[in-house]
């Protein structure tokens, strides 16, 4: 008498439930990067904003090393000179280029009507030297109807565009989030500015691997990619 169960029926179990642990697996790995992307989805205004201060910081220390080097500074001098000359910078450039276009984006929504009408005018015009040159009456025809198109559908399609740029800029805190997460760059860039040394010589005890060859594999790799 066979024993019960066989060992092809063992076996067979054993596959299956090793098969149902790998799926198991999988599916707590899955839902576990979901719940994280939806986590730092979330935290967009803050991550980003400390994301771009890190980059600033990374390429205005070269900077700062040199002051330090060139007119012999102490290096917190160095870093204010800096810090202050690329603040003011910035300032210059929304000033320079944001400001006026917000007026122009104003102007444009208080005339819209007016700039529609010179659009309609202009592909008209367009159309009908076309028919002059061509000699085909259907130009018009179809220039009627691009028109008609144009004035009936211009300002869903507008709208449309205007509703999906919103959409791409809202995340999880909204426009004020991410506003509010800009105004503290300054916040993080001084402090990336100031503790530069610190991180720079620290930065691969924060590194989520514990202690072991594969660590000091990677921190090597990664001090060789930053000389280039």
């Amino acid at each position: 008498m066979k024993p019960i169960p066989t060992r092809f029926q063992k076996k067979t179990l054993w596959s299956a439930l090793t098969a149902l642990g790998i799926v198991l697996i999988g599916a707590i790995a899955v839902g576990a990067i979901m719940m994280l992307g939806e986590v730092l989805s979330y935290l967009q205004p803050v991550l980003v904003p400390l994301a771009v201060a890190g980059i600033i910081a990374y390429l205005l220390e070269p900077v700062i090393i040199w002051i330090s080097k060139k007119w012999r500074w102490k290096h917190s001098i160095a870093m204010l000179v800096v810090y202050i000359t690329f603040l003011l910078f910035m300032a210059g450039l929304v000033i320079a280029v944001v400001v006026p276009t917000l007026g122009q984006a104003q102007e444009f929504v208080e005339n819209r009507e007016e700039i529609q009408g010179r659009v309609v005018k202009f592909f008209n015009d367009g159309y009908r030297d076309l028919q002059e040159k061509l000699g085909i009456p259907e130009v018009e025809k179809y220039a009627e109807k691009g028109v008609t198109w144009l004035s009936e559908e211009g300002p869903e399609i507008g709208k449309k565009i205007g509703m999906w740029i919103w959409g791409k800029l809202r995340g999880a805190f909204g426009f004020f989030g991410y506003l509010l997460g800009l105004l503290l760059v300054p916040i993080y860039l001084f402090y990336f500015l100031r503790e530069g040394h610190t991180i720079s010589n620290t930065w691969s005890d924060y590194l989520p691997l514990r202690a072991s060859d594969f660590k000091d594999e990677v921190v090597g790799t990664l001090k060789e990619i930053n000389q280039y």
